[in-house]
């Protein structure tokens, strides 16, 4: 599980660079288009729609594993598979 976390992590991680360079070039854009009071708002329209991208990368998730996939492998394998080895323990146990 590490292996894909630490993936996943860095190509947030890098995807997040790329946003926040883009909104830091686009936000000096719109301060020289409002210097020279030129047309702002597809620019801003631009930059809210970066930062919008820049939250939901930020709240993306970069542990392969949820709960509730966690939950289907307890219950439909280690248990299974507790069970099968506590009955072989017991055989052995009680066959002595």
């Amino acid at each position: 599980m590490q292996p894909i976390h630490r993936i996943l992590a860095a190509a947030k991680n890098r995807e997040m660079g790329v946003v926040k360079k883009k909104i830091n070039q686009i936000g000096r854009e719109i301060m020289d288009c409002l210097n020279r009071e030129a047309e702002a708002a597809t620019k801003a329209q631009i930059i809210n729609a970066l930062i919008a991208y820049e939250q939901r990368l930020h709240n993306a998730r970069t542990w392969p594993y949820n709960t509730s996939m966690l939950r289907t492998l307890f219950f439909s394998v280690l248990v299974p598979a507790g069970t099968l080895i506590g009955r072989i323990l017991l055989n052995i146990f009680y066959s002595n």
